[in-house]
């Protein structure tokens, strides 16, 4: 009787410990090969022809020379430039974007200004810049009518392949996207992982291509409300810094000498959209003039211009806005209104006597008025001044946080 075999021996062929090695070795010089040719992956150049040439505004100076060649040579119509906030030297540059700078770097190098458009995301926008950008070059095509079905897009150096997929992406198929990558001169393109400014720009973008090909996914409507909301904040800081910038400076600033010493900003709420409020115009048919009272004995005369009605939370409120007689006189002033109001934040948040709005006469018998724009009369940081107090008619018994806060107790 035949034993029963369970296991059976069998020859098989295996890798040597010199075959493991060289195999090891190879895939290693490959990679190698790969990591080292990184940078020259990232920074592709695949220009089309077009006659619109879209540049990204933080190139530095250096190749604004080789892309205004390429501008001429190339045949192109005009230049895009899509910018985003610089957030550094805006106090003495007075440039708030990139685009913005740019743009008057290009004119005072020659290029004609009538040739250069810009578009900017606002400073609130922290993620998916680049996606950003492109939205608003789509946005601005459909608005201007350009009907462009080829674009080219000039970046800078390893950028330029995240760049072109994004932008491509955005667009979809009706426009062909072209790149072309800029010089980078901060680090050795060849030997890029030799100097950590290299390192870490190729390892970031090479990341950030990843994550763009693997995990972002667009929403074009949110990101429209997003930078619509953006602009809004934006507007109202520029506004105040501009503000900031005008105290500080002792010719023209209404602080005392000693508030100068230590003056960094004024104090504000936080911008809020529900205090941008739609309003209804209803004119005063007779228009009474009478004397305002201020501060000290003076006694301007204003006329009762008409009466604004509007909502804040579903709640009914009624201001009066004013006309200066003697700046009605005055060319340039003809029709400025002045809105002053107290609330339920004056003499705690706000200033005690209340807080002004002035702005121009509308066309029609609505308008908007503009909370976050609210400013504190002069008296609010020096008693030498005199100023107009709100006539008790506008006294709203709600809390309005919004606009200049209190800067001092006095």
């Amino acid at each position: 009787m035949s034993k029963i075999q369970l296991l059976k021996r069998r020859n098989r062929l295996g890798l040597s410990w010199f075959s493991r090695i060289a195999i090891v070795l190879i895939i290693f010089i490959l990679l190698m090969l790969g990591f080292k040719n990184l940078n020259t992956y990232l920074s592709v150049n695949n220009p089309i022809p077009s006659n619109l040439l879209v540049v990204e505004g933080f190139l530095p100076d250096y190749t604004l020379q080789n892309m205004m060649t390429e501008f001429y040579d190339g045949g192109y119509d005009k230049i895009l430039i899509t910018g985003k906030p610089i957030g550094q030297g805006y106090y003495l540059s007075g440039y708030n974007t990139s685009s913005d700078l740019m743009r008057s770097t290009l004119i005072e190098m020659g290029l004609d200004s009538s040739l250069i458009h810009v578009v900017s995301i606002p400073e609130t926008v922290y993620r998916d810049r680049t996606y950003s950008t492109a939205l608003l070059m789509k946005q601005w095509l459909d608005t201007t009518h350009a009907n462009q079905k080829r674009v080219n897009v000039y970046t800078l150096g390893c950028h330029a392949r995240r760049t072109k997929y994004l932008f491509q992406h955005t667009v979809g198929e009706s426009i062909q996207i072209g790149i072309i990558a800029g010089e980078d001169r901060s680090y050795d393109p060849e030997k890029w992982w030799k100097t950590s400014k290299g390192f870490r720009t190729v390892i970031n973008e090479s990341l950030a291509y990843l994550y763009a090909r693997l995990f972002f996914r667009s929403d074009d409507e949110q990101a429209l409300k997003e930078l619509s909301e953006g602009y809004f904040i934006d507007e109202i800081n520029h506004h105040r810094n501009e503000k900031n910038i005008a105290f500080s400076k002792a010719n023209n600033s209404p602080m005392t000498e000693e508030q100068l010493k230590t003056f960094v900003h004024l104090n504000y709420y936080p911008p809020q959209k529900k205090y941008k409020v739609k309003a209804l115009l209803v004119k005063d048919s007779i228009q009474t003039e009478f004397k305002m009272k201020t501060s000290t004995d003076r006694l301007p005369i204003y006329r009762n211009y008409g009466k604004l009605h509007f909502k804040i939370d579903s709640v009914d409120y009624v201001l009066t806005a004013y006309q200066n007689v003697k700046f009605s006189t005055i060319e340039g002033y003809e029709d400025y209104l002045f809105l002053p109001y107290r609330d339920l934040t004056c003499g705690e948040e706000s200033y005690g006597a209340g807080r002004y709005i002035v702005f121009r006469m509308p066309k029609g018998n609505s308008l908007y008025i503009y909370f976050n724009f609210a400013y504190n009369p002069l008296c609010a940081y020096n008693h030498k001044y005199s100023c107009p107090i709100p006539p008790a008619e506008n006294t709203l018994f709600v809390e309005i946080r919004a606009g200049e806060k209190i800067y001092e107790k006095h």
